[in-house]
């Protein structure tokens, strides 16, 4: 589970599995935000829309060092104790 907010200029997302803090700029935020519920194409081209000053190659790269903090268990980490949670 993740949880993304602003705070004094600062775009963090907190992966609360993982325990990771991510201080990220605004084509990040928004492309986390994003990256789970969306096809990978959704994704990127919400994102484009969004920051029409980025490139399309920028932004596939981008998504795929997303994709890999989430393969390494930094970002989107799943919940161990979530089954548990529930039967307390």
């Amino acid at each position: 589970m993740i949880h993304q907010y602003q705070l004094n200029g600062y775009n963090i997302v907190l992966d609360v599995a993982s325990g990771g803090v991510h201080a990220v700029d605004e084509v990040a935020y928004d492309l986390i935000g994003l990256y789970e519920g969306h096809t990978r194409e959704e994704a990127l081209a919400e994102v484009l829309a969004r920051h029409p000053e980025e490139t399309t190659e920028d932004l596939s790269a981008l998504y795929d060092e997303v994709t890999r903090l989430k393969e390494a268990g930094k970002l989107f980490a799943p919940d161990d104790y979530e089954k548990i949670a529930g039967s307390l």
